[in-house]
Formats: structure tokens, C-alpha cells, sequence
């Protein structure tokens, strides 16, 4: 897991290992977009769907990130390549914000007692 977090912060800031001009700070922009978009949509399927809540926030950010570039050019004219570019970081924020949520912030809180009850809740956590 932090190999791959690494790696996505090296290919972020390595901006001479591609053979043509890419704008650093709008591509971190558009993967922290994705992975606070992905962040929400997931603790809001944690209320109905918890055990694909990863999956759907994924799906709704990167859907959300593909909808947005393919107005912003319509509207703008600029090229399709520049929009591939700029989804493929919201993806990959998208895939980063959705893992870390379901993974370290959302916990699923289960209990059971003897008088027949359950208890399903949310628990956060934070290592220190």
C-alpha cells in the first residue's frame, strides 16, 4: 500500500519522465479533487450499501471527474488529450480517497448482545 502511494507522489511531481509539457500543480489538483470527492461519496454509501462503499465511491468520483472534463472542454475547446490526462489523476485520486476512507477512517461497528439486539455503527480511527 505505500509503495503504491509513493509511486502515485513520484509520478505526480516527475515532471521530465513525460515527453510532453504537463502542469504539476493542476494534475495534484485534479487527483486531491478526486480522492475528496471519492472520500465523501464513500462515507455517504457506508449509510446504504457498506459492503461495496469503496466501489461506489470510486465510481461516483471518476464518473463525477469524466462528466466535469468532457463539459469544461466542450465549453472551452481545448484538446482531448489534455482531458485524458486530467481524468486519468482524478481516477487515481479517485482510487487513493476511496481506498484510504474504507480502508482507515470508515470501520463498521457490529455488536451483539443477549437480549437479541444489534448495534451497526461507524467508528473512526487514527493511529498515532
Amino acid at each position: 500500500m505505500r509503495t503504491l502511494l509513493y509511486l502515485c507522489i513520484v509520478a505526480l511531481f516527475a515532471t521530465h519522465a513525460f515527453a510532453y509539457e504537463m502542469n504539476v500543480g493542476a494534475e495534484a489538483a485534479h487527483a486531491a479533487g478526486g480522492a475528496a470527492i471519492a472520500g465523501v461519496a464513500t462515507a455517504v454509501a457506508n449509510n446504504y450499501w457498506p459492503e461495496h462503499r469503496a466501489l461506489i465511491g470510486f465510481g461516483i468520483s471518476t464518473a463525477v471527474g469524466i462528466i466535469g472534463e468532457g463539459i469544461d472542454r466542450a465549453q472551452t475547446g481545448e484538446k482531448f488529450s489534455h482531458m485524458f490526462e486530467d481524468i486519468a489523476f482524478h481516477t487515481l485520486g479517485a482510487a487513493i480517497g476511496s481506498l484510504i476512507t474504507d480502508k482507515f477512517i470508515l470501520i463498521p461497528v457490529i455488536k451483539r448482545d443477549n437480549s437479541s439486539s444489534n448495534y451497526y455503527g461507524l467508528a473512526f480511527q487514527y493511529l498515532f
